[in-house]
């Protein structure tokens, strides 16, 4: 072979190793786009997935909060409507005593008037005066010979004494029965109106509450309503104050025993762990859930559900301190370690404990274990913490004396205050109440 045609073998396979790595930098590029867009759409897979699962949550809640709602609603009904049938029975076992008495009076009236008139009937006219006298009456036939009047007066006499009697009789009757008659009308009006009073207000708050118009309210300026529970019943509607309006010093201060006074501690917020979609005040004593998600330099590490910390440690000693939960339609209050699982709901694991209300219920959490409460659930929240005797107690403030739930447990390590806000309502809000 020439000289010539080796050279040009090795200027071809050399022209081919150039392009068979051309090709293979090309498929390398190619490979690095196509996994850059595979993570970048599972990253949003995930957000996505994330997303459909807050959005459960929530409408799963809020199915349970107007289910329960209406069955409040059921139940009001069905009790006003015993209420108001028992009334209805009263009058109508009444007005039947009443009419059984007068049917029996007229019946021996009528026997005796029935009596009477055969007596008259068989008597002659000498022996009538003395007939009218046996049946009580005073007889004013004129003596023989006398000009005065003949039977007929005394028998007109008779008749009109009779009627006069009966009327007399009807008039006692209608005055026996008129207060009782007036005392059921006005018990059946009073719990008609109740009812019906009760019933749109109770709808009304439902309606509003899920952002459905009502006839009575269609086309007037809606309000947000915030679905709670009352001191009387299970939780129930409540107005939602708008956090900008609402200040502190408007809370009227509860009576605090003064063993706690003497431990009351001034908590803040910490930002640090706090989910994404909670907000805080100037002075992070407040918080309150967005929807939309703050800016976080840390976003890996924060609480997967709508959690967050206080700033403040407890080692050691005896602390107390208090939370508004009025403007929460569902939360949790309670302590944990400090290194509480980002993953990990306050109450779900041995490491945290909690007093949680929801729209149905109070209950004690620890280690994934509930205890219901046959309580209602408190618009503010006191906590005690008792390091050395590890105790942990919950109170239903303003004012109480006996606490709510009462953990004994051997505290191993610093524990820090910790607060979940259920749900992605917006406005769900809780504070530090000023001492």
């Amino acid at each position: 072979m020439s000289q010539n045609g080796v050279s040009y073998i090795i200027q071809t396979e050399y022209r081919l190793l150039s392009e068979h790595e051309i090709r293979r930098e090309t498929l390398q590029r190619s490979l690095a786009e196509v996994t850059s867009k595979i993570r970048t759409v599972e990253e949003h897979l995930a957000k996505r997935q994330k997303t459909r699962q807050e959005l459960t949550e929530s409408a799963s809640w809020e199915k349970d909060t107007m289910r329960w709602q209406f069955g409040e609603l059921k139940r009001l009904i069905e009790e006003k409507e015993s209420a108001a049938l028992c009334v209805l029975s009263h009058r109508e076992s009444a007005a039947q005593q009443r009419s059984d008495h007068v049917l029996t009076r007229l019946g021996r009236r009528l026997d005796s008037l029935r009596c009477v008139k055969s007596r008259l009937e068989q008597a002659n006219p000498g022996n009538c005066s003395a007939l009218l006298q046996s049946v009580g009456f005073r007889s004013e036939v004129g003596t023989p010979g006398g000009s005065g009047p003949s039977v007929c007066p005394s028998a007109s006499r008779l008749t009109s004494c009779v009627s006069l009697e009966e009327e007399e009789e009807e008039e006692e009757e209608e005055e026996a029965g008129s207060p009782a008659q007036v005392q059921m009308a006005v018990a059946v009006s009073e719990a008609v109106a109740e009812l019906k009073s009760n019933i749109e207000n109770k709808l009304g708050a439902i309606l509003n509450a899920f952002q459905v118009p009502s006839p009575a309210t269609e086309g007037a300026q809606r309000c947000t309503v915030s679905l709670c529970v009352s001191t009387d019943r299970p939780p129930g509607p409540t107005a939602q104050t708008p956090p900008e309006e609402m200040e502190c010093s408007t809370i009227q201060e509860p009576e605090r025993p003064a063993n706690l006074m003497q431990c009351l501690v001034r908590l803040s917020f910490s930002l640090e762990r706090a989910h994404p979609f909670l907000t805080f005040s100037e002075d992070f004593r407040r918080v309150r859930v967005r929807k939309r998600s703050r800016t976080s330099p840390c976003k890996n590490n924060c609480f997967k559900t709508t959690q967050a910390m206080a700033a403040q440690v407890f080692s050691q000693g005896e602390h107390y301190w208090e939370v508004d939960t009025a403007s929460c339609v569902a939360w949790a209050v309670g302590v944990a370690y400090c290194n509480l699982g980002l993953g990990v709901t306050v109450g779900r694991d041995s490491r945290s404990w909690c007093l949680e209300g929801n729209t149905s219920q109070l209950s004690a959490w620890h280690a994934n274990k509930e205890v219901l409460l046959s309580r209602s659930k408190p618009g503010r929240v006191g906590v005690h913490l008792r390091m050395g005797e590890g105790e942990l107690s919950f109170y239903c403030m303003p004012g109480a004396e006996e606490p709510l739930w009462t953990y004994q447990a051997c505290f191993t390590e610093a524990l820090q205050p910790v607060f979940w806000l259920y749900g992605l309502k917006d406005n769900n809000m809780l504070f530090f109440p000023e001492a």
